[in-house]
């Protein structure tokens, strides 16, 4: 079953994918984001590289207003936090950590809240970056076999 973190931060503080690289950055993470990421046009599934495998996972944005439909009680917390950014995962680790990275960096560098569904609970940053730790030791455990190039191991033409 996916897990769903949502930010909350203000709309002026989405950050381009420069900003948020080096939010990542900052807060010491070894994470590569995709070159297609572009705020407010995102949606699906952003590839990201961490620590030389391939990662990744859903992102979608939202107005707050929509996404504080099944969580009211935010409302007076998320204050004037105008969008709402969705980070969604599966069982991978890496694609945990990864989404855990970005929540951290966009709490910790954007002024964003941050919501974690399953538990219903508002996750300050630095605990976000010691999950985010945790979740990148796990997948150091698992096998390696992506390339980090985030293409195809054979040329397209060999795919038939």
């Amino acid at each position: 079953m996916p897990s769903l973190l949502t930010a909350f931060l203000a709309r002026a503080q989405v950050p381009d994918r420069e900003r948020l690289q080096a939010a990542v950055t900052d807060i010491g993470f070894d994470l590569f984001i995709h070159v297609t990421y572009r705020p407010f046009h995102s949606s699906g599934f952003l590839p990201c590289v961490l620590q030389g495998k391939r990662a990744g996972f859903e992102i979608g944005f939202d107005t707050a207003g929509l996404a504080l439909v099944n969580i009211p009680r935010l409302k007076t917390e998320i204050g004037d936090r105008d969008c709402a950014i969705r980070l969604q995962w599966g069982e991978d680790m890496a694609d945990c950590a990864c989404a855990l990275i970005i929540a951290a960096a966009l709490a910790a560098r954007c002024g964003a809240i941050v919501h974690y569904k399953a538990d219903d609970l508002v996750c300050p940053a630095d605990r976000l970056a010691d999950d985010a730790r945790a979740a990148v030791a796990e997948s150091e455990r698992e096998p390696a076999d992506q390339s980090p190039t985030l293409l195809p191991k054979k040329p397209w033409w060999r795919f038939w």
